[in-house]
């Protein structure tokens, strides 16, 4: 399949466990330390294409991140007890 046009997904992509938490742990590092540098006027900032704020964007990604963590814990305690 095609790469979709604009993300950095790659259908062809096999990575390892360790290459992908490599990977995950490389892009925390990057987003905790762009959160750590927002001011309260940064987190105002309106975004385009998006009709909220930095703010806002924020709470959808922890959002995001929270869910996939429910899930993923959800699933592990299903392995542990089979």
């Amino acid at each position: 399949p095609p790469r979709p046009e604009g993300t950095s997904i790659d259908p062809e992509a096999d990575p390892s466990f360790e290459e992908a938490r490599d990977v995950l742990r490389e892009r925390f590092a990057a987003f905790r330390e762009y959160v750590d540098q927002l001011t309260q006027e940064e987190l105002s900032r309106p975004i385009d294409n998006f009709t909220g704020s930095v703010h806002g964007s924020l709470w959808v990604i922890f959002g995001e991140l929270w869910a996939h963590d429910r899930f993923m814990n959800r699933d592990l305690d299903v392995i542990a007890k089979s």
